[in-house]
């Protein structure tokens, strides 16, 4: 003989009147379902997207500090070569996550960082599909990076 454990209902939506083992599965469920609306509050979560830069410098540029100005205090910057590798580099691209409302004009981005980053040759601004990680470095992905000493040259 098998005896079945008939399941509990620990509550029930007043909106649908579906049966939940736990009240944490019923808040589950108004989270995620229009019964929640006016019950229930839901983080507000913008959507994001990574912004990169293209840049050259000749020594650890303050970029962090500058974006902040420019596009606010959305992270820190993931860079394709990190700048303890790559302290000076005809070429490299950093990304920062920002809101996606703010990707609607990337020329005026690009020159605000340009007026403020004077030592650092700002070359352009994209969004990527994928943020930087050190165990994929996407210099495939994009360009070749190449530090200034590896070219037998200072900048």
């Amino acid at each position: 003989r098998k005896r079945f454990k008939e399941s509990a209902v620990a509550a029930t939506c007043d909106k649908c009147q579906a049966p939940f083992a736990s009240r944490s599965k019923l808040f589950a469920h108004l989270r995620a379902t229009p019964c929640g609306e006016g019950v229930v509050s839901r983080p507000a979560v913008e959507p994001t997207a990574a912004l990169c830069f293209t840049v050259s410098y000749d020594e650890p540029p303050r970029l962090q500090e500058v974006l902040h100005h420019v596009v606010g205090q959305h992270g820190h910057l993931n860079w394709a070569v990190p700048l303890r590798v790559a302290p000076a580099a005809i070429c490299n691209r950093v990304a920062i996550n920002v809101p996606k409302r703010m990707l609607a004009d990337l020329p005026s981005l690009v020159r605000r960082l340009r007026e403020r980053l004077p030592d650092v040759d700002v070359q352009g601004a994209d969004v990527a599909d994928r943020p930087f990680a050190a165990e994929r470095r996407q210099a495939e992905r994009y360009i070749a990076l190449v530090p200034w000493k590896c070219c037998g040259a200072s900048p």
